[in-house]
């Protein structure tokens, strides 16, 4: 089983997100949840188009593109 953390968030942040984006999830752990998997898939996605970069002009400059 996955470890659980408790965090503290401001009340009417968490009511907004509710109002907003609760039917569609079954809990507000789970919208969090949703949330930092979304966001942390994003930055891995930024990070590879950042070594594919990095790996491009190493092509170029070896000659190679």
């Amino acid at each position: 089983m996955t470890q659980v953390r408790t965090v503290s968030l401001p009340q009417d942040l968490c009511a907004e997100a509710e109002r907003q984006f609760g039917s569609r999830f079954d809990n507000f752990e789970a919208l969090l949840t949703f949330v930092l998997q979304e966001i942390t898939k994003v930055d891995a996605s930024l990070l590879d188009q950042a070594e594919q970069q990095i790996i491009e002009q190493r092509l170029k400059d070896l000659g190679y593109l």
